[in-house]
């Protein structure tokens, strides 16, 4: 929707009855492709965006066929900075922590983007009781190639992240955790 003039396209393939969905847009200065659940859907080239901004609009426009329902809506501009600590992993005994290795890479299905002017930071500790006290280790950086030092029964990590100009998330996409029993 732009002022008066509005595009539909329909997106086949959906059930879109009671069912949550994830929905991406991504733009370049000239197009847009729009994503539901990893897939892309529709793309729109040589779009003239000018200094228009792209905004959500949630629309029901079919009278009586159901209620819609948002959970939450993210737009950016992203924050400067922030932190996500994992939950505490449990080697189930005494075991040699190898290595804590992230996957940093946008989802393949992002393949049009990067993810320059973001920075994610590995950490880890480790310790020996199931909740992180004073006998845990203090967050350490992972080494070059994801490597880690030590022995214990648990380990957690934290990703400190960073974007510089507020307009891309950066992106972890999984986290491995590799160890040796003894």
């Amino acid at each position: 929707m732009n002022g008066t003039k509005i595009v539909e396209n329909v997106m086949a393939g959906i059930d879109w009855k009671n069912k949550a969905h994830k929905y991406q847009i991504t733009m370049t200065a000239q197009n847009a492709s729009y994503y539901i659940d990893g897939n892309l859907m529709v793309s729109h080239t040589s779009m003239a965006w000018g200094t228009a901004s792209l905004r959500p609009a949630v629309m029901d426009s079919t009278l009586g066929d159901g209620a819609l329902s948002v959970d939450w809506v993210r737009s950016g501009p992203f924050a400067a900075s922030g932190s996500y600590t994992s939950a505490v992993f449990d080697g189930g005994e005494g075991v040699t922590w190898v290595k804590v290795a992230a996957t940093n890479s946008i989802a393949p299905w992002f393949s049009c983007c990067t993810a320059s002017g973001t920075t994610n930071v590995l950490n880890y500790r480790t310790g020996n009781t199931p909740s992180p006290d004073a006998s845990w280790s203090a967050f350490a950086p992972v080494g070059t190639g994801g490597t880690v030092t030590g022995s214990s029964r648990y380990i957690q990590y934290m990703v400190l992240m960073t974007s510089t100009g507020g307009t891309k998330a950066p992106i972890v996409q999984d986290v491995t955790i590799t160890y040796k029993r003894p």
